[in-house]
């Protein structure tokens, strides 16, 4: 179950969640993982269930084990359609280097 609060940054106010992932099996201890950054509540719910049902069947990533490589082509695929054209080019020719 994720618990949803509302915090304040220079932009305005944001949403987060805190979900509960388990007990990591090295450790013994509880783990839980928080999100940042959403617009609004029903942004954060959503985020919050989907990572849910990706726990629930197995499809959990450890973060851990990615390389900035890996999560910047990720953030590059998701926000790209965002950036202008020629700060696109510049972001991922920096990144081939």
């Amino acid at each position: 179950m994720a618990s949803f609060q509302k915090y304040t940054t220079k932009q305005g106010q944001l949403w987060m969640f805190k979900l509960d992932t388990g007990i990591n099996p090295e450790t013994g201890k509880r783990q839980t993982t928080t999100r940042r950054g959403f617009k609004t509540k029903k942004e954060a719910q959503l985020a919050a269930s989907k990572l849910e049902q990706e726990i629930a069947s197995g499809i959990s990533i450890n973060v851990a084990n990615l390389t900035y490589k890996e999560v910047f082509d990720e953030w590059f695929k998701d926000h790209s359609k965002a950036i202008k054209l020629s700060t696109r080019k510049s972001m991922y020719i920096a990144t081939e280097y």
